[in-house]
C-alpha cells in the first residue's frame, strides 16, 4: 500500500480548530515537494540547477539517483488502481468525521502528487514515444480520483437534503471546488506548444496518441486559461514580483504566437 498514517498536531482537541490548521497544509507542503524535485533533478521548463551553470552544484550521482526514484514512483503510480491508495468509491470522504476529513485530503495529496509526476514525465520521461502511455495514465487516475470527488460531493449533498427533511441535523458537506492544476506555466506552454506545432517524425506517435485523447487536450486549455487568471488577480493584488512577471509575459507571448497562421 502506498497510503501512510497521517498524525495531527498533538494537544489540539476541538475538530473546528484542527481542520481549520490542517486544511490545505498537508497537500501543500507534499506537491511542493514534488515539484521541488522535479525541478532539481534536470533542466526542461522547469529551471533545475543542472540548466543554470551558476546554481549550487549538484553531485551527477545524486541527480541519477533522484532520477531512477521519480521514475519508479511515476511507473507505480501510473499501473496502480485507486483501490491500492485506498480513495476509490468505497473510500468514506465525509467531512462531518475525522476519518472521512483525513481520506479527503489524502486524495487531494494524491491529486498534487499525480500531476507533479506528470509534470517530471513530460520533461524528462520521453513523453514522445513510450512515455506518451504512462503520461496518459497518469492523467486518467488523476481524472478517476477527482470524479470521485465529485460524485462523492453530489452523494453526500443528496444525503443533508434527506436528513434536513427528516428533521435531523445536516451533515456537513464535501467541498465541490473544483481542484486547479498546480503544473508550472511554462510547463503547460511547452504541452500546448508541442502538440500543436511539433512535426518532428520520431514524435509522431508519441504526440499523436496525446493528441487523439481528447480530455487531455481539455485539461492542458483549462489549466492554462485557469494559470491566466490566476496570474491575472495577483497581478492586480501586487502580488506578483518582476521575474515572476517577465517569465509570465514570455510564455503568454509564446501562447499567443500559436493562434497565428502558419
Amino acid at each position: 500500500m502506498y497510503v501512510t498514517s497521517i498524525k495531527r498536531q498533538k494537544g489540539k482537541t476541538s475538530t473546528q480548530h484542527e481542520e481549520s490548521t490542517y486544511d490545505g497544509a498537508l497537500h501543500q507542503t507534499q506537491l511542493a515537494a514534488f515539484v521541488n524535485l522535479s525541478q532539481i533533478v534536470g533542466g526542461g521548463g522547469g529551471g533545475g540547477l543542472s540548466s543554470q551553470p551558476n546554481a549550487l552544484a549538484v553531485d551527477q550521482t545524486v541527480v541519477k539517483r533522484v532520477n531512477a526514484l521519480l521514475r519508479t514512483l511515476a511507473e507505480r503510480m501510473a499501473d496502480c488502481a485507486l483501490e491500492d491508495l485506498e480513495v476509490d468509491k468505497t473510500t468514506d470522504f465525509s467531512a462531518g468525521t475525522t476519518i472521512g476529513l483525513r481520506n479527503a485530503h489524502l486524495a487531494v495529496m494524491f491529486l498534487g502528487v499525480f500531476e507533479s509526476l506528470m509534470e517530471h514525465a513530460w520533461w524528462f520521461m520521453n513523453p514522445f514515444s513510450n512515455g506518451a502511455d504512462l503520461l496518459l495514465n497518469l492523467f486518467a487516475n488523476s481524472s478517476k480520483l477527482l470524479a470521485v470527488l465529485k460524485e462523492k460531493s453530489v452523494s453526500l449533498s443528496n444525503l443533508a437534503r434527506k436528513e434536513a427533511a427528516d428533521g435531523k441535523k445536516a451533515g456537513a458537506k464535501l467541498s465541490t471546488a473544483r481542484v486547479t492544476s498546480n503544473l508550472l506555466l511554462n510547463t503547460l506552454t511547452d504541452m500546448l506548444t508541442k502538440l500543436c506545432c511539433d512535426k518532428k517524425p520520431r514524435h509522431h506517435e508519441g504526440i499523436k496518441k496525446l493528441r487523439d485523447d481528447k480530455e487531455f487536450i481539455s485539461w492542458v486549455l483549462e489549466s492554462i486559461g485557469d494559470k491566466v487568471t490566476r496570474w491575472q488577480r495577483a497581478t492586480e493584488a501586487g502580488l506578483v514580483g518582476d521575474q515572476h512577471e517577465a517569465d509570465a509575459l514570455q510564455n503568454f507571448v509564446q501562447l499567443a504566437g500559436l493562434g497565428r497562421p502558419s
